[in-house]
């Protein structure tokens, strides 16, 4: 999947642990918890730029390698729960562990449904997994998955510490009616795109190379 499609994906399955989650930290440790999700979402791909390079050459990265493994996920989950080492809260520096975790799985899971597919736990899986629903850059996928993501955890702050009938609702509609229809359109329907601004945009990779 593209940027956006990761992006979009990961906040919508990501949703129910941020409401949960708000009976017990406070709305910065939410918002912390998004913003960095965003980030890890998307760092797998960064073995995508490298592979290109001069570094890729000498040390023989390829893109969906050890990034997109639950190894790297542990990685970023250790990483981003150290952003927390002076919290004394355990709810806290498992949000943030969370983040990263959840991060780098949540993007591996959105490129199973493609046709390369990955080896999430190499040494134990002994080829890559693949569930070969649409390729990378359908367009369908991709904004419809974004879309999505982004009203249901819109929701959820709307609704933070507020429980409502209102919210099952919406979720019924987003997951039951929204998320299938959007899958099975773009199973049937081969939309390609190569560019899109907001690939760029959620993609941390294109804004460390824009800043220096």
């Amino acid at each position: 999947m593209k940027s956006e499609g990761h992006t979009g994906l990961a906040l919508l399955l990501s949703a129910p642990l941020v409401l949960g989650a708000s009976y017990v930290v406070s709305n910065i440790v939410l918002y912390a918890f998004v913003a960095l999700l965003i980030i890890f979402v998307n760092i797998p791909d960064i073995d995508y730029m490298l592979s290109r390079s001069f570094i890729g050459g000498i040390t023989g990265i390829k893109h969906r390698g050890f990034t997109h493994t639950i190894y790297f996920a542990f990685v970023c989950g250790i990483l981003s729960a150290s952003l927390t080492v002076s919290s004394q809260a355990i709810s806290v520096v498992t949000l943030m562990f969370a983040s990263g975790f959840l991060g780098v799985t949540l993007h591996c899971l959105g490129d199973v449904v493609t046709p390369s597919g990955i080896k999430f736990v190499p040494w134990v899986q002994q080829s890559d997994y693949s569930l070969d629903l649409f390729n990378y850059n359908n367009a369908i996928a991709n904004i419809g998955f974004f879309l999505i993501g982004f009203v249901s955890i819109g929701i959820v702050f709307a609704y933070l510490r507020q429980p409502r009938i209102e919210i099952l609702g919406y979720w019924i509609s987003l997951y039951v009616v929204f998320l299938p229809i959007i899958t099975v359109t773009s199973i049937k329907t081969e939309i390609r795109y190569n560019t899109s601004v907001l690939s760029r945009f959620f993609n941390p990779i294109w804004w460390l190379r824009k800043l220096f």
